[in-house]
């Protein structure tokens, strides 16, 4: 594997979406419905989400990963939730993303991120000293 490495790619939304939404669409097919890529992107384009690129030297066109985070104010703290994380090989860049995140954190005085994710994620982010605080149940309300 050529060397990672991590970008923030807001300003390459309109441009390259077509080489994001894959990895966008495969993390949210773990998801609940909650958002689409479209929603997703809007988000990106108005300001109130990052795009987070992992690739090989640089280049759109050998992507490995692609996150999607948004910052929370809470009343006490601010936070860097991760809304999406689609991509491959990610014992090989984790630790890059996390401290492009962490650095991102420091510059904006924010506490902390925060992640929801399926039970495997804890295994893979216990290295990057990650630690489970919640267990989200969700029961869907029907309507019929």
């Amino acid at each position: 594997m050529d060397e990672a490495v991590i970008m923030r790619a807001d300003a390459f939304v309109r441009e390259h979406w077509e080489a994001f939404r894959p990895l966008v669409e495969s993390a949210l097919e773990h998801s609940l419905g909650e958002v689409s890529a479209d929603f997703l992107r809007k988000r990106i384009l108005g300001g109130k989400a990052q795009l987070w690129v992992v690739c090989n030297k640089g280049s759109f066109d050998d992507l490995l990963a692609v996150a999607v985070t948004e910052v929370v104010d809470y009343e006490a703290m601010g936070s860097l939730r991760v809304i999406t994380l689609g991509g491959v090989g990610m014992a090989k860049w984790a630790q890059k993303l996390s401290d492009a995140l962490e650095l991102f954190c420091r510059e904006n005085r924010l506490s902390r991120i925060e992640a929801v994710g399926r039970r495997g994620l804890e295994k893979k982010l216990d290295y990057l000293a990650f630690r489970p605080v919640y267990t989200v149940y969700v029961k869907e309300i029907s309507y019929e």
